[in-house]
Formats: structure tokens, C-alpha cells, sequence
């Protein structure tokens, strides 16, 4: 999406959130914000965070950190946040936590749409491919070869990106490393952090 109409889309769907009286509550909180912004490029995520108040604060955070991979886990996440509302609707159907039974293993591949496969190509080019510009790494290695080895396999011409592949990405948002003891505990602490003073400035510019 051009730069210019993402900005003004992402705006428009981001005019009550960015209006909040307060912080979110959590980093996934802060994530549902992106649920319909579909961040592909390095121009969409800038002009996300530009848009974002509290995204922004929490980037900027994190460049202030030194910490080049917890800056990479948190692109990675906004850059697929766009697939994750229907999958958390799903687990929740299905009252499970990452794990994947023999049932789901042996379920037919569902085809997506071509915007998608091309989102999913984009994402695993970027953080899980050999020459990815920002790569991140997960704690559950078998994960992290199946991710590697998918990040190989889908600019084949004769590949085709099906809704695995997604779900694959999505266990890999939900590692122990991504979240729990990575970007989750760094959020806290910025708000902890956060001067009732600066918050008031902050909330003033909304």
C-alpha cells in the first residue's frame, strides 16, 4: 500500500485507539490496534509507528535498549498481527495454547489469497530467510528449523503458500522467547517507567 493512503487508512481505523485515556493494558492490547493493517515494507512500519503513540514509544524504547533483536521480534510481530485475530479466535474455540494435535497435523492445506501468500513470502524473507535484514531467532528449535526451512522453499515458483503456512508463523509469534520472556516483560516495564508527569504530556497530545 502506498505510503500516503496507508497513513490516512491506518488513521481512520486508529482514530478511537489513539484517543485512549490510557496506555494499553499490555502488549497485546497494543498489538489488536494493527488487527487490519496489513504492515508489509519497511515505509508501511515507520508510518505505522508514526501514527501509533504508544507503538512509537515502545520502538523507541527499545532502539534506547541497544537490543537490535527485540527491536526485530517487535516489527515481526506488527508485521504479522494482521493474520492473528482469526487464529486467537480459534484457539479460543478450541480452548488450546499453541499446541497442534494429530487431527490438525493431517487436515488438508487451505489456499489463501494472493495478497496473503505474498505478506507471508514478505515476512519470511525478512526475518527467517538466510540473507533476512532482521533476523529473529525462537526459543523451540524444531519451530525454528520448520520456519527456516519454509523461509527456503517459498520464492520456488511451484511453492504455494497455503494457511500452514501462516499457522506456522503464528506458533512462532507465541514462542516463549518472542513473547513471555522477551517483548511482554519490556513492555511492563516501559509503563512502569513512564513518569505520571510524561504520561499526562503524552495523553495531552492525543
Amino acid at each position: 500500500m502506498h505510503e500516503d493512503k496507508m497513513g490516512l487508512y491506518f488513521c481512520r481505523l486508529m482514530s478511537e485507539s489513539n484517543r485512549r485515556v490510557t496506555p494499553p493494558r499490555s502488549l497485546n492490547e497494543l498489538l489488536s490496534d494493527f488487527n487490519k493493517i496489513k504492515v508489509s515494507s519497511e515505509g508501511d512500519f515507520a508510518v505505522a509507528m508514526e501514527n501509533h503513540l504508544w507503538a512509537r514509544r515502545f520502538l523507541n524504547y527499545l532502539i534506547d535498549s541497544g537490543s537490535e533483536a527485540e527491536q526485530a521480534a517487535f516489527k515481526f510481530l506488527v508485521m504479522t498481527q494482521v493474520f492473528s485475530p482469526k487464529h486467537e479466535n480459534h484457539r479460543k474455540n478450541n480452548n488450546a495454547h499453541a499446541r497442534v494435535n494429530e487431527k490438525q497435523k493431517q487436515r488438508p492445506a487451505k489456499s489463501i489469497s494472493k495478497s496473503k501468500q505474498d505478506h507471508v513470502i514478505t515476512v519470511l524473507d525478512k526475518f527467517f530467510s538466510e540473507e533476512a535484514s532482521d533476523p529473529i531467532f525462537i526459543s523451540n528449535v524444531y519451530l525454528f528449523e520448520q520456519v527456516v526451512e519454509l523461509a527456503g522453499i517459498v520464492n520456488d515458483p511451484h511453492y504455494i503458500v497455503t494457511d500452514k503456512d501462516v499457522d506456522l508463523l503464528l506458533r512462532a509469534r507465541d514462542d516463549f522467547n518472542i513473547k513471555q520472556n522477551g517483548l511482554e516483560p519490556k513492555f511492563k516495564k516501559m509503563l512502569e517507567e513512564t513518569k505520571p508527569s510524561t504520561l499526562a504530556c503524552l495523553l495531552s497530545i492525543l
